[in-house]
């Protein structure tokens, strides 16, 4: 940080010095000073907000992760309940995709995520392209059999037919095809979150605090 705050020095002094030993008018040094003073000054504004738009989008990546993690921990709970107390699902019984919107939806996600360690990279695209899609893949398939036969489980009132083994195979399905998805995203999300931590990174750097706040969850802050 030294160095980038010594080279920005010399980048505002040189304009200063330059004038002083040429022979130019005041006037015309004042012309020429105050175009390169604008023009460094639009450089670090654009260096600033670039700085800023990538922080940003980084640290929407791994609240996207976090949300997929924190979700299929919630479908594992449930899956290890559901053993222990032998509980069907319900009628409107729905598994939910996990979330690749922000990856998908954004040019910026890419652009950045390369300006990354090659590490950090290839873990975290390896964990969208395959590992999300894998287990979406998953998800899709599981809600096929929901909508297929979970409805043959249940009378006209609504009420579970819990004597029927082929609801009971059929609940059995449902509950590990959702959980093996579960895991899958569990297990990689979390280990790729202990090499990208944006939000941590942000908190332990006092420029990126001066110019986003110090602000963020607690589950994303490294605490």
């Amino acid at each position: 940080m030294k160095k980038v705050f010594s080279s920005l020095l010399l980048v505002l002094i040189w304009p200063f010095r330059f004038l002083k030993k040429s022979k130019i008018d005041n006037f015309v040094g004042g012309l020429i000073f105050g175009a390169v003073f604008s023009l460094v000054v639009n450089i670090l504004t654009v260096q600033i907000q670039e700085v800023i738009n990538k922080q940003r989008t980084l640290e929407a990546i791994e609240n996207e992760i976090v949300i997929n993690v924190m979700q299929a921990n919630n479908i594992i709970k449930s899956y290890d309940d559901s053993l222990k107390n032998a509980s069907p699902i319900n009628y409107f019984y729905y598994s939910p995709p996990y979330s690749v919107d922000f990856w998908t939806q954004s040019g910026d996600a890419l652009r950045y995520i390369a300006q990354l360690d090659h590490g950090v990279q290839v873990r975290v695209t390896l964990l969208y392209d395959i590992i999300f899609k894998n287990a979406n893949g998953q998800v899709s398939r599981t809600n096929d059999i929901i909508n297929k036969d979970l409805s043959k489980c249940f009378d006209s009132n609504f009420v579970y037919k819990i004597d029927d083994d082929f609801c009971s195979k059929l609940n059995s399905t449902i509950r590990t095809s959702e959980n093996l998805a579960a895991e899958l995203v569990s297990q990689h999300g979390n280990e790729t979150l202990d090499y990208f931590h944006p939000t941590e990174d942000r908190l332990n750097s006092w420029l990126l605090k001066l110019l986003l706040g110090s602000k963020s969850l607690i589950i994303l802050s490294g605490k």
